[in-house]
């Protein structure tokens, strides 16, 4: 049997079909050495590049040294996917994300239980992200944040300074402030500087999005003194070049729609998700007063008018996070309170497919279902961390706050 003479047996891979051959400069290969039948046999590659074809082969070694090949070339592409870089300095959830040159930064979130279950005591700390110190990135301390730390704030950037703002300071107070962060200031620590407020209801859960270095921002919640959800719809521009006084503008309220099949209202939501994609804004999922949602709608600032596009494919949820990169939107984890699930999904909208086809699953996290996480997106990549679940222990509950992050590269065409 030519099972008795195989000595060596497995898969080259190339990044061309030339050097599918031992004797070339092949990628990768396997050996799977001597085998005792003549059946299917598998191989796993790992560490391979995104975005990069490859052509595999199988092969056999027998005992008089001859190498046999299959006839069959078979191409592999890693579409997309995640690489998991360093860690957050602690664990964070609620925390907000955004770029600044070629760094990222986080800020604000809980550390511990107790913050998570009174809302009080979001942190301070501001760290930045370098990822070219090393393969997987460093992160370093910056200045302190000045305000009020706050849990579900907004944080945008304009003009290379991050701009946070709203949030719950706990005890029933809610936030108006807009804070900027400018890199420049204060050596390479950066500095925190109060610099507008608010025109409407303190509010926590807001959403925002930038177009042509204006944000565009609204819908939250509160809880009012009956210890009652409050939710809005309206939303606002925000132009921090404007003169005081001339910054903000009132635009069009953003409609809801609970099911696909449903008539369209004005109720408001809170903890959505928002991007921007060729000067339009996007807003959808979050929490409204009857539960979850997966509507989704675009905004067209020239027109201040929202339109209906594809709802999100797979589950309702709030505290999702979103992002965009390559003219395409991203939506993914989040909490589904129906049954109590943290999501690690991840799915990319195509704002130039046709209507029922603008949603496509990607690669989920593989950091495990979270939701209150924080993205930003540095040089067409995104990189995404922290968060919240929950696990049990001792046939409790419990809390579980991340501080692992995630490196995602997109498909790219």
């Amino acid at each position: 049997m030519l099972s008795d003479s195989i000595i060596d047996r497995g898969h080259v891979l190339a990044r061309d079909t030339v050097n599918l051959y031992l004797d070339k400069p092949y990628f990768k290969k396997t050996s799977l050495k001597s085998s005792n039948d003549d059946g299917v046999f598998y191989s796993t590659f790992k560490n391979l590049a995104f975005n990069t074809l490859y052509y595999a082969k199988a092969y056999i070694q027998t005992r008089d040294k001859r190498i046999v090949y299959s006839d069959k070339i078979l191409p592999l592409k890693m579409a997309d996917g995640w690489l998991r870089v360093s860690n957050l300095p602690a664990g964070r959830a609620h925390l907000i994300g955004g770029n600044l040159s070629n760094s990222g930064y986080v800020s604000l979130g809980c550390a511990d239980e107790d913050c998570l279950l009174t809302r009080f005591g979001s942190m301070r700390t501001t760290f930045r992200f370098d990822p070219l110190m090393d393969t997987l990135g460093q992160w370093t301390e910056v200045q302190d944040y000045n305000g009020i730390p706050t849990l579900g704030a907004i944080s945008f950037t304009i003009n290379n300074k991050l701009y946070v703002g709203l949030g719950d300071k706990s005890n029933g107070r809610y936030s108006s402030d807009i804070w900027a962060f400018d890199p420049s200031l204060n050596g390479n620590t950066g500095d925190w500087q109060l610099v507008d407020t608010f025109p409407a209801q303190a509010r926590e859960g807001a959403v925002v999005f930038v177009i042509n270095e204006k944000a565009y921002m609204g819908t939250g919640g509160i809880k009012d003194q009956n210890g009652n959800e409050v939710f809005y719809n309206d939303f606002y521009e925000y132009n921090p070049s404007a003169p005081r006084g001339s910054r903000w503008k009132t635009l069009a309220n953003i409609p809801l729609k609970p099911g696909p099949n449903d008539a369209k209202t004005l109720l408001g939501r809170k903890n959505a998700v928002a991007f921007s994609i060729n000067n339009i804004g996007y807003v959808g999922t979050g929490l409204y007063s009857n539960g979850d949602l997966r509507d989704f709608w675009a905004f067209d600032p020239s027109k201040n008018t929202w339109v209906e596009v594809d709802f999100l494919p797979g589950d309702p949820r709030r505290d999702a996070l979103s992002f965009s990169l390559l003219n395409k939107g991203y939506v993914g984890m989040g909490y589904l309170a129906g049954n109590s699930t943290y999501l690690a999904d991840l799915w990319e909208f195509n704002p130039l497919a046709a209507p029922g086809k603008q949603w496509r699953s990607r690669t989920p996290l593989l950091g495990g279902g979270r939701s209150n996480a924080a993205a930003f997106t540095l040089d067409n990549r995104a990189y995404i961390g922290g968060g919240r679940s929950i696990f049990i222990k001792n046939n409790n509950l419990e809390f579980l706050i991340f501080r692992d992050f995630w490196m995602y590269t997109p498909e790219t065409n």
